[in-house]
């Protein structure tokens, strides 16, 4: 089985102290403004109840509203769209209040919950409060209760929609992970950026739209993109925080995106003091967070890629039409690990048809690197025209010097 979704961890400091979250209805947003256009023409009620069922049923059809959601009527006075919830009790004690609320037009008594009302009989009393009601095509509305045309309906709450526009946020975003690259500015180029409506409805479906958003890897500054831009759909004041530790990618990303998208460039950078590094701390480090140092240069697809003995295949970088690939001696086990890794790298060039090669080279204490010195003729046979063996950290820290300080701080 083809594994077609990813997770997102929701977590909280005290997940029982934590509020709801939420998403947005859907469709709400059609619904409104279909009935606004009902008032903007200044149709009678009849009129606009007409159109509005027509418009329900046409509106399923299309796939714009839910089945659920063709329930929906209009206030017959304010045309507000509202939907009526169940009014009886799940239980059947004796404190259950059975009291009858007399209907607004006729008068008489209507029928109670079989089980009796779910509310107190006090809380009862300041629902049913009213001094006039509205008479829609087959209901009655007064105080916060639908009653049917007569007293022989259950009374059932009212629920506004413009009250409820919200609903518990569900477990499956459908989303697709290819939009993210589509969000990006034209000129600006980042190998994993994550679509701005998946950050977007995470971010919305925290209550307080006054949050503060810290993204600790902010990468292509997706999730400063997404809260600017729920802020101008909602109305709130979030801020955000972005942290990332590669300088070109703060830089020529990053922040080139937000000044495009931010035109008030309403945001202020800081940098970390950084601290040179020696050239045993350099290797190490590099070592450690190889391939982030090396993404921060190239735009790397890892489909072909391959660790045999010291030689860790990264992968193809499309941009260039190279393989990408560099050198750990300390992984190296096997006496024939050369022959070994020039096998990965022809099988991988083969497969990949790169017709070029970079390959970096980590000092070997106490060792020769056997890749300095080699040239193309060694790749022949496949479609490698070019091979580039660059040593580290001498060639690499000269053009990667902004990455390194970044690394360093």
């Amino acid at each position: 089985m083809a594994s077609v979704h990813e997770y997102v961890l929701v977590y909280a400091k005290n997940a029982r102290k934590a509020p709801t979250l939420v998403k947005e209805k859907p469709s709400a947003q059609a619904i409104l403004a279909e009935v606004q256009s009902y008032r903007d023409k200044k149709l009678s009620y009849l009129e606009a109840d007409k159109q509005f069922t027509a418009w329900l049923k046409q509106a399923k059809k299309d796939g714009v509203i839910g089945s659920n959601e063709t329930s929906y009527a209009l206030h017959p006075k304010t045309f507000k769209p509202f939907l009526t919830t169940a009014s009886c009790a799940q239980d059947n004690p004796d404190s259950r209040s059975h009291k009858k609320l007399a209907h607004p037009k006729t008068k008489k008594p209507c029928k109670v919950p079989a089980k009796g009302w779910k509310w107190s009989e006090e809380t009862l009393n300041k629902m049913y409060e009213h001094s006039s009601f509205a008479e829609g095509t087959d209901f009655v509305i007064a105080g916060q209760f639908c009653f049917g045309k007569d007293e022989n309906t259950v009374p059932r709450k009212v629920q506004y929609l413009e009250d409820k526009m919200d609903q518990i946020a569900t477990t499956m975003l459908n989303i697709s992970h290819s939009m993210g690259k589509a969000d990006l500015p034209e000129g600006i180029e980042f190998q994993t950026p994550k679509p701005v409506s998946l950050i977007k409805e995470l971010i919305k479906s925290y209550p307080n739209k006054n949050a503060r958003i810290l993204d600790y890897f902010a990468g292509s500054g997706t999730t400063a993109v997404a809260t600017l831009e729920a802020n101008n759909e909602d109305g709130g004041t979030r801020s955000f925080i972005m942290i990332e530790e590669m300088a070109s990618t703060f830089n020529k990303v990053l922040l080139a995106r937000m000044k495009i998208t931010d035109k008030k460039a309403d945001f202020a950078t800081y940098e970390t003091e950084t601290v040179p590094v020696g050239g045993k701390d350099l290797l190490k480090k590099f070592n450690q967070y190889s391939f982030d140092f090396l993404s921060a240069y190239h735009f790397i697809e890892e489909e072909n890629s391959m660790l045999v003995e010291g030689m860790n295949i990264l992968g193809t970088d499309k941009k260039r039409g190279a393989l990408v690939a560099f050198t750990v001696p300390d992984f190296r086990k096997s006496k024939y690990f050369f022959e070994e890794e020039l096998s990965a790298l022809k099988s991988i060039i083969k497969k990949s048809k790169c017709k070029s090669a970079i390959i970096y080279t980590l000092a070997n204490e106490g060792g020769e690197e056997p890749w300095r010195g080699v040239d193309k003729s060694i790749l022949s046979g496949t479609t490698c025209k070019e091979l580039n063996i660059i040593g580290i950290p001498d060639e690499l820290v000269e053009e990667w010097n902004d990455v390194l300080n970044a690394m360093a701080s």
